[in-house]
């Protein structure tokens, strides 16, 4: 959960570069791959970046770590 917060804080920090938001996130799902909160909000970061295939991605995983 701090990967997650700390994404999710360098996502205000830099909101238009979102500047380390990306690997902070990848990070928390290191960690805790079977988290649905941290695969659906990579997803949204993800989507933010107009990395859309890889939004849906992180989406479905989500999806299926409930």
């Amino acid at each position: 959960d701090a990967w997650m917060a700390r994404a999710k804080l360098l996502e205000h920090r830099n909101p238009r570069t979102f500047e380390g938001v990306l690997p902070a996130f990848e990070r928390a799902v290191a960690l805790d791959p079977r988290n649905a909160e941290v695969h659906h909000q990579y997803g949204a970061a993800l989507r933010g970046l107009h990395q859309y295939d890889a939004a849906l991605r992180a989406y479905r995983r989500a999806k299926t770590s409930e």
